[in-house]
């Protein structure tokens, strides 16, 4: 049994890691511009900064500011100074001011589900309820970070993997047998071999206990029994997308699509991600070359030859239009307020020790993995010396 989002409508802002070198030599890295606009007047034969917006660097030449080199987005220009003199600049992504959380998160995020953007700034809680009152399903690794602090002075002193998901572990669950098991709203599931607990009615939504083939399971859910597996029907705007849940039972997640202005799309296909609900029609549309874009805080996709609309106020979410590397639009989604939409294109031909990602309203941040006794792989952290958790 595979359950997933259940909501290919709502395509929230991911943040990209990239790496990032490490700032290195001395000094005292400031994000400041000391230099002006290219061709405006400067003072001193070569004097460097870091240009107006710190955009890229600037050199003085012959009396006149001129270029020294742009920054890339999500670079910024910083100045080294010795006093008030500036030593030396450098392209670079900020580090997060956030240091404490991002060393619990970059355990946490190796050592267990999830990602280190969405323990660094997981969905506000008020967004998280109206998504799964939608999708009628939330995966247990995405309510984990909502409690994580509970364990942040445990998993501070962790030294390994086996020490993070140790300071995890709770209930009685057999991870050898089953895979889950509710107590009321709380639901105990398998984080690998640790069971782990989180609360279904954070987001609104009961525990459901499932017995099947493989043992014991559970799901954060709101469901009805079904019959027939991997099929789709409507019950007034509410789609039952039917799963197989085993030998002994099948239960259907139930998508609520009137919450959001559309209806049971009864010609919807099965599949891991089925785009179940129907939103009212703006006009005809070629699936093949339509790019999704954004109306102020309506977005529009192209579905069946048709445009789609979905005003992403109704989630508390904002319309965003994603930017590749080139500041392109590539297309565009629903996505919390202060997300990244632009691609990194940072590169670096020094020994990478740093990710990149996306630090909410702060914007695109970096973290060096050795603040937290790790090392970066070129994906995430992970402790020296081992290969995986």
């Amino acid at each position: 049994m595979r359950f997933s989002s259940w909501l290919p409508l709502l395509l929230a802002t991911t943040a990209c890691v990239t790496t990032t070198p490490n700032s290195g030599g001395g000094g005292t890295v400031q994000p400041v511009t000391s230099g002006g606009a290219v061709g405006s007047t400067c003072p001193k034969e070569d004097q460097i900064g870091c240009a107006p917006g710190a955009t890229g660097k600037v050199r003085c030449k012959n009396a006149a500011w001129v270029s020294d080199g742009a920054c890339q987005s999500p670079e910024t220009c910083v100045e080294t100074k010795s006093g008030d003199v500036v030593t030396a600049t450098q392209c670079t992504v900020p580090a997060t001011s956030h240091t404490q959380r991002a060393i619990l998160c970059a355990k946490a995020s190796h050592c267990l589900s999830g990602s280190f953007a969405t323990c660094m700034n997981p969905v506000p809680l008020a967004i998280a309820q109206k998504i799964t009152a939608v999708a009628g399903l939330a995966e247990a690794k995405s309510l984990l970070y909502y409690g994580i602090d509970t364990y942040a002075s445990c998993i501070a002193t962790a030294k390994d993997c086996a020490g993070v998901q140790a300071c995890v572990k709770s209930g009685n669950l057999d991870c050898t047998s089953n895979q889950g098991s509710c107590d009321g709203s709380k639901m105990t599931y398998c984080e690998g071999k640790t069971p782990t607990t989180v609360d279904c009615a954070q987001v609104g939504l009961p525990c459901v206990s499932l017995v099947g083939d493989k043992g014991s399971q559970a799901v954060c859910a709101k469901t009805s029994p079904c019959s027939t597996p991997k099929t789709l029907s409507c019950a007034g705007a509410i789609t039952k997308a039917c799963v197989d849940a085993g030998s002994t039972q099948n239960i259907a997640i139930e998508i609520n699509c009137g919450l959001i202005g559309g209806t049971c799309d009864a010609a919807a296909k099965f599949d891991d991600d089925p785009d179940a609900c129907a939103m009212p029609s703006a006009g005809a549309c070629d699936d093949t070359t339509y790019v999704s874009n954004c109306n102020g805080n309506v977005r529009s996709h192209c579905k069946g030859g048709q445009v789609n609309k979905l005003d992403c106020n109704v989630l508390g979410m904002t319309c965003q239009t994603h930017l590749d590397s080139d500041g392109k639009p590539t297309g565009a989604g629903c996505a919390i307020p202060g997300s990244c939409a632009s691609v990194p294109t940072a590169t670096t031909t020094s020994v990478p020790t740093t990710l990149t990602f996306c630090d909410g309203a702060a914007g695109y941040a970096s973290f060096d993995c050795g603040l937290a006794g790790m090392e970066f792989n070129g994906y995430e952290c992970k402790f020296p010396g081992e290969t995986s958790p």
